[in-house]
């Protein structure tokens, strides 16, 4: 095998070409794997049973310009 890739005759080319596609899938099928949950991992859903609430008056800036943490 040749040390410079400059140099390197079509069979090292192939050679890295061929081992970059099967990395390159390797990549993409643990990427899928990873994605697919099943029912024991599944991330459990916020359900909101109460009605939503309107605020009875807008924030109001104090005219100071200070922040007011409640």
């Amino acid at each position: 095998m040749n040390s410079s890739l400059v140099r390197a005759d079509v069979a090292t080319h192939v050679r890295i070409v061929a081992l970059a596609l099967i990395a390159g899938i390797l990549v993409v099928v643990i990427g899928i794997t990873a994605r697919v949950a099943s029912e024991a991992t599944r991330v459990a859903v916020l359900r909101v049973e109460s009605p939503i609430t309107q605020p009875s008056a807008p924030p109001v800036k104090p005219a100071s310009g200070e922040v007011v943490l409640v």
